[in-house]
């Protein structure tokens, strides 16, 4: 009895498994863009951050689509504080490859934020 038990549980979860790849493999191939939420934004404000700006925005995403299942990636704005040309280079090309990454000056930020704030 015990081992009908067993290999009725083991079964279950061999089926489940393969469901679960397969429902993987179906989002992979038609899922192409992640959900982004304009009303959500990380501010990075950089100032000499060659050597780890790409790293802290690349973990930013892959935190954020790996948190609660995965799929929402919060539209992140850099802020130039005065950065080196390397560091704004590697800003560039970071909102070049993703469309929910935006990169402004420190004046323009300010701007920004003294709007948010009259409403």
């Amino acid at each position: 009895m015990l081992s009908v038990i067993f290999k009725s549980v083991l079964a279950f979860l061999a089926v489940y498994a393969v469901i679960d790849i397969v429902r993987h493999f179906i989002c992979a191939f038609f899922i192409k863009t992640p959900a982004v939420k304009d009303d959500v934004f990380v501010v990075i404000k950089v100032k000499k951050c060659t050597k780890c700006i790409e790293g802290v925005v690349r973990s930013i995403i892959w935190q954020s689509l790996r948190a609660d299942g995965g799929g929402f990636v919060p539209s992140i704005l850099i802020v130039n504080m005065g950065a080196d040309a390397e560091t704004e280079d590697i800003a560039q090309r970071l909102c070049s490859e993703y469309g929910f990454i935006y990169y402004t000056t420190e004046e323009k930020y300010q701007s920004m934020k003294d709007s948010f704030l009259k409403d």
